[in-house]
């Protein structure tokens, strides 16, 4: 579930992603994407909690594409719930924090905070 889909132009998914970074059998992101005129995005997908797995699929992700000198403008993970890592994680404007000490510090990679969607959200367009 990519937000605003209907204004992608260019989607690699899946094995796609693996194909195009020589990642095949290694943890990776689930897609990397275009917005017309606009950005490239990566972004992972997770059923329920994982979120630390997500982050680490993110990086290699987005350092394997700059490596290639791929551009990367925004990170966005989509879950179905934070479910028991609430207490370590939460979404604030948009953007996943983790709880450090007593304060929440934006999740970032390579600079850009990660986005975070809850599927039911994107299922409502």
């Amino acid at each position: 579930m990519i937000p605003n889909r209907h204004l992608v132009d260019k989607c690699y998914e899946d094995d796609e992603v693996a194909e195009l970074l020589g990642l095949r059998n290694k943890p990776h992101a689930d897609a990397y994407f275009h917005y017309r005129g606009s950005r490239w995005v990566v972004g992972e997908w997770k059923a329920k909690y994982k979120v630390d797995k997500a982050i680490e699929q993110l990086e290699r992700t987005v350092e394997r594409l700059k490596e290639e000198g791929r551009p990367v403008h925004e990170v966005y993970i989509v879950v179905k719930s934070l479910g028991r890592e609430k207490r370590r994680f939460k979404r604030i404007k948009g953007i996943l924090h983790e709880k450090r000490g007593r304060r929440w510090k934006p999740c970032e990679i390579d600079g850009m905070p990660i986005r975070l969607y809850y599927t039911h959200e994107l299922r409502r367009g």
